[in-house]
């Protein structure tokens, strides 16, 4: 998550909340405990393709992808991705995270 969060940095996480929005830190279970930030919130359509970042047909600036998938998410589904998108593992590589995956939203960072 650099530049955001750095090696040696802290935060803090309320667990628990029952609404995540686009632009939130959220900390979860996949592979691993995993921070990231939601870019797409709820029920969607995103595409992979041609190297750029698609929802609902509309190109998602600036973040960039290889591979060539689609996802489709459901109302407690969210599209994440790390702040250093050009060396991320994040949803563009293993899909959508689900709400039950969520442990909480990062609101401190020391």
């Amino acid at each position: 998550m650099q530049p955001t969060i750095r090696d040696k940095h802290f935060v803090v996480v309320l667990k628990n909340l029952k609404l995540y929005d686009k632009d939130d830190i959220i900390v979860f279970e996949k592979n691993g405990l995993q921070i990231k930030r939601i870019v797409v919130v709820g029920v969607s359509e995103i595409t992979c393709e041609y190297g750029k970042v698609y929802c609902n047909g509309f190109c998602i600036e600036p973040y960039s992808t290889c591979e060539d998938v689609k996802y489709v998410l459901d109302e407690n589904d969210y599209f994440v991705i790390g702040d250093n998108y050009n060396n991320s593992i994040d949803s563009r590589v293993y899909g959508p995270v689900e709400y039950s995956d969520i442990v909480g939203k990062v609101i401190l960072i020391l």
